[in-house]
Formats: C-alpha cells, structure tokens, sequence
C-alpha cells in the first residue's frame, strides 16, 4: 500500500473533533462523529492490506493479529495502569468498584459491552467513567476478530465476491442500526453489529467497489463534498441528535468520499490535509484519543466545578502532549520492534500485560473499592453515586428513558388510571419531574399522584422536546386524557431553562381551560460535580467549601424570572430552589444522611420527600 499523508490529516480532524467536544469547547457539540470517521479509516486501511494478502494468497491470521496487537494493546495498557494510580486516592468505593469493572472488561476489549448498561456516553464525567472512551476500542477489536476470517472465506467459498458479500452485510448491519437507534438506542451506539457497516463503508472504498472518478474536477468536487460532509456532522450535530441512525451517514459518507477522491491521486483537500501539523497529529491520534478522557475527567474530579477557557485549551495540549508522549515511548518501540523483536516475546508481553489489568480490575472488584480508605460517612454519602432510579422514578413504567424508550413501554393501566372521588392529580415532565413522585406519594397520602413522565421530555404544548416518544406521550396527555379526566389538578415540572418561558405559558394558558390548578415546579439546585461526590469530598477532606463553589448560580436568578412571569400569569408557582436554599446557604443533606441529590441536581427519594413535607408544611408553598 502507498502511504497517504491525508489519511492522518484526516486523522487529526477526527481526533481533534472528539477532544474539543469532550473539553468541551463551545462549537463542537458534534465532535463524537470524530470515532464514526476512524472506523471508516480503518475499515479501509485494513481491508486493502488484508484484501491485497488474501488475493495473493499470502495472507496469515497470525501475523495480522500480531500487527494488530502492536498497534493496539501496548498503549492501551500502559494508559489502564497509568489511570489506575490516581484513582486509588481520588475515587470513592461505588466509584473505584465500577472502575474496576471497566478495567477487567477493556482488558477483554469488551468495555463497550459494559457500558452499554453502566454509563451514558453523553453524561457527565464522573470516576466510575474513566475509561469509558475505550468503547469504541472494543467495538473495533470485536470487528477485526471476525473480519479477515470473511475475506478467507470469500475468496475459497464464494469465488471471491467481495463486493457482494460486503455490500450485503453493510445494509443489514446499517438496518439493525435503524431498528435500533429507535428501540435501543443504547445498543445502537455501543455494540458491534450496528456499527460495523461503518467499517465495511471503508472496506468498499478498499476493495475497489466504487466506480473510479478519472476526472479531476470531479475529483476535487468529490473531496470538497467529503470534507463539508464531515464539518456540517461536527458542527451541526449534538448530544440529542438520534446517533447513530441515519445521522451517522453524514460523517461516515464524508470520511468515504475523502479516501475514495484521493485513491487515484491527491486532490486539493489531501494536499490540505498533508500538511505537516495536521499530519503530526494524526500519527499519534491513537494515543491523543487514549488519554484525553482520563485527563478530562481528572481535571473535573479534582477541580470540582467546569474548566474554564484556558483550562480547556490547557487539557486538549496535555492531551496531544501526553499522545505524543505515548507514540514516543510505547507506540513505536513496539510497532518497530525495538521491544518484544518477536511473536513469541510479544505474546508474552501482551499475556503479562493482561494478567497485570486483570489482576488491578479484579481486586477493586472483589476488596469492593477498598473502602477503609474513608470515613465511614463519607462513605456513606459517596455510596449514593450510582443512585438506582427505578423504584423512585418508575423507570420503564410511569417514566420513559433511554433504555425504555418506546411508548409502548408506558404503562398507562398503573400510571393513569384516575380513581373515582380521589384527588386525582397528574404529573407531567421530564425526569426533573419524575423525582417528585415518590416524595409527593410518601408526604400527600391522601392524592392519588398520575404520573406521566420521559426523560427529556419537557410538558410543552405543540412541540414536546426530548426524544422520539416525547412527542407521542406529552400532546395526548396535555389534550384528550385532560379533556376527558376531570383533574382536580396538573403539575408541571422540567428541567427549565430560559427559552422555555414562552412555550411553558402558553401551555399553561391551554391547561387551565382543562383543569381547575395548574401548579408549576421550577428549576432546582444544581452542581457541576455529582452532589454525593461533593459532600462525601467535603466530609473526607474537611472542605465543606467545594460544595458551594460548585453550584450552578445562574439557577437562582432563573427562578426568580419564572417566579415573577408565573405569578404575573397567575399560575401556582412552586419555587424548588428556594425550598433548598436560603439566606445561610443550601439543604444538602437530610437528618438520615442522604444526599438530597445524587448526581447534579436529580433527587433521592429522601430529598424528593423532605421536599414534598416542607411544601406540605407550607414554608414555600400551601401545597396540594
């Protein structure tokens, strides 16, 4: 294979997309594309060389392994290890447990498997999700370990039908990719089967499955498209966009057409992406992409609250730096062979190594995250990291999320079911809504509480934001089920935030034609760091100073703007941030020694209810 300089330009761009969206740096709320254009890449790089070997007849699945392990497993486990120190004096035990877990499995190259249930890719940055970015490398090691077993099969089964084969595999895994991304979007974007079309899309590149463009400025015209392709996924995308489904063809189709307008000769964008800085970055992008996500993490666990400008840029330079690094010391002795010179003294470097991550993983596992590092109340309060929402929020049930995400996952038997001559009162909104219902439930015995809540979804009239069934379970529940239930009231409740204000009143000026009280919760107390970490710090430590620091402030004044446009509107305001905080600071804690949150500003079910019994009382709010 000739050596294209573009392909670690593009490198640099897709590496660099992931580490300014997880800095984060204001503009690059589509950066993850960045690991859909690397599959693409190395789909193609490995298919030429297997597909070349293959067709020559030279081919050897033990000598592809083994390129495969220098390129990969020396890194990598030198970055698991490095990790691994720190977390051992900064983690907490449910915390440094998890980690362990994560360890164990990124040593198996099936992290991706485990995350899939223990973590979501796009929250926040907490211990128990340090090597969640290795994901991906799970997803490409599961790949390649079936991969060239295909091409060996093609060529002495199928009478060498590549194209076929690959075109057909390609669809049906882009189809499973479809189905999934609207019924499991989680395992849409964390496993291998719905993933791997992406690598085959670079494969077709490889295996010559395109038609060749011999003009020029066709050419040059293919390759523009590629490069706006890949920008308009970067800087259009976000967070909430549904990924990967159909969005996922923006960058993968891009990355493509790059590497197919360059087959032939270099156009003006490769020689754009040749260029020495960008190629610099994009032979170390391997190790940049390793250690950004500890680096970032670490910086938020030991900082507490969110980097600021120049902390950002000073993290995305430990990363190229820590990459370049990495490359230096790890990477090339190993890909040269000036370390392990030979197959047999790499297997055992690579069986040392695993035995070594193992070995770490498996005793946070079983000592359960040494907790005598701590006092036994800091322990306790860390212990609410991890919180399981399920019997408090009715996850699956009364409340639609990520993992349970189709409308037919509500239950409306058991979470609209009014009761004749009860105080029939719904509860509408996302999970900022959803943590009110076991408080309310346990402090007003005397309310039959509907419930009808999904993550994201904000109970806004003609356009309910969130995910897919968001739409679907908020206009029915804000028209017909109030029109045909005589309520005695409905409670809105949301994760506000400015621009809702508009929507939120007009919305409420609906229901009120529909239901005697319309009462709205506001914006709670929030923190850039999860709030059990925040007091179990301040506990450990005696620095009880962290967990103010790292309160959102803007939150306060948006209460007192819905507030005073609510009241203006005459709607029954309930202020959330006031009931938690006064004049002399903020409710962190209850008597029993829960947090009242356990993560940002999500309820426990013992702050949900000491809430519930304050409204009660009538400190902020007559209450129900």
């Amino acid at each position: 294979m000739r050596y294209r300089s573009d392909l670690d330009g593009l490198r640099c761009v897709a590496v660099l997309a992931v580490v300014l969206f997880h800095a984060p740096i204001a503009g690059f709320a589509g950066g993850f594309v960045g690991v859909d254009i690397f599959f693409v890449i190395s789909g193609y790089l490995i298919s030429r060389l297997v597909w070349t070997e293959v067709e020559q007849g030279s081919f050897s699945l033990a000598r592809f392994y083994e390129r495969r392990a220098r390129r990969i497993l020396p890194a990598v486990s030198v970055t698991i290890l490095l990790t691994s120190l720190p977390a051992l004096w900064l983690l907490f035990p449910r915390e440094l447990h998890a980690f362990g877990q994560s360890v164990v499995t990124s040593a198996l190259f099936a992290s991706n498997l485990y995350f899939l249930d223990a973590a979501d890719y796009f929250g926040g940055k907490d211990g128990s999700s340090l090597l969640l970015h290795l994901w991906s490398l799970g997803v490409e090691e599961q790949f390649y370990l079936a991969f060239p077993l295909l091409f060996v099969c093609i060529k002495k089964y199928f009478r060498g039908r590549y194209v076929t084969t690959v075109v057909g595999l390609a669809f049906a895994s882009f189809a499973l990719n479809l189905v999934a991304t609207v019924y499991a979007p989680r395992i849409a974007f964390y496993s291998m089967p719905t993933r791997a079309w992406e690598f085959l899309l670079g494969t077709l590149v490889a295996i010559g499955a395109l038609p060749e463009v011999r003009s020029v400025l066709w050419r040059e015209a293919l390759a523009v498209f590629g490069l706006l392709l890949i920008f308009l996924a970067i800087f259009s995308f976000d967070p909430g966009t549904a990924f990967p489904g159909y969005a996922a063809l923006v960058p993968c189709l891009g990355a493509a057409c790059l590497l197919h307008a360059g087959e032939r000769d270099l156009t003006g964008v490769s020689r754009l992406l040749s260029v020495k800085p960008l190629v610099s970055v994009g032979l170390i992008s391997y190790s940049v992409y390793l250690w950004h996500w500890p680096l970032d993490v670490y910086y938020a666990l030991g900082v507490q609250t969110f980097p600021s400008r120049l902390a950002k840029v000073g993290l995305v330079a430990a990363a190229i730096g820590c990459g370049a690094l990495s490359w230096w010391i790890v990477e090339q002795p190993f890909r040269t062979r000036q370390l392990a010179s030979s197959p047999r003294a790499l297997v055992r470097a690579s069986c040392l190594a695993a035995l070594a991550l193992l070995a770490v993983g498996g005793a946070l596992v079983l000592t359960r995250g040494l907790p005598t590092r701590f006092s036994a109340k800091a322990t306790q309060y860390a212990s609410f990291l991890g919180y399981p929402t399920v019997p408090v929020y009715r996850d699956g049930v009364c409340f639609l999320t990520p993992k349970y995400n189709r409308i037919e996952d509500f239950r409306t038997d058991i979470c609209l079911k009014p009761v004749a001559g009860a105080r029939n009162i719904l509860l509408l909104g996302d999970s900022h809504a959803a943590q009110y219902w076991k408080g309310l439930s346990n402090a007003y015995r005397d309310v039959r509480l509907l419930q009808g809540t999904g993550a994201g979804c904000k109970p806004l009239l003609g356009g309910a934001s969130g995910e897919k069934p968001c739409p679907e379970l908020m206009r029915p529940l804000l028209g017909e089920f109030l029109a045909q239930h005589r309520l005695e009231a409905v409670v809105l409740a949301a994760r506000w935030r400015p621009a809702d204000l508009g929507p939120l009143l007009a919305t409420v000026k609906h229901v009120k034609k529909l239901a005697p009280r319309v009462i709205v919760i506001g914006p709670i107390v929030e923190y850039r760091i999860a709030l059990p970490r925040l007091v179990a710090l301040a506990e450990a430590h005696g620095r009880p100073e962290v967990v103010e620091a790292a309160r959102v402030r803007e939150l306060k004044q948006l209460d007192g703007i819905f507030a005073r446009e609510l009241a203006a509107a005459q709607v029954e305001y309930v202020s959330a941030y006031r009931t938690l905080c006064g004049p002399t600071g903020c409710v962190t804690t209850v008597p029993s020694g829960a947090p009242v949150q356990f993560d940002y500003g999500h309820l426990t079910e013992e702050g949900a209810t000491f809430m519930a019994q304050e409204w009660r009382k009538g400190r902020i709010w007559t209450g129900l």
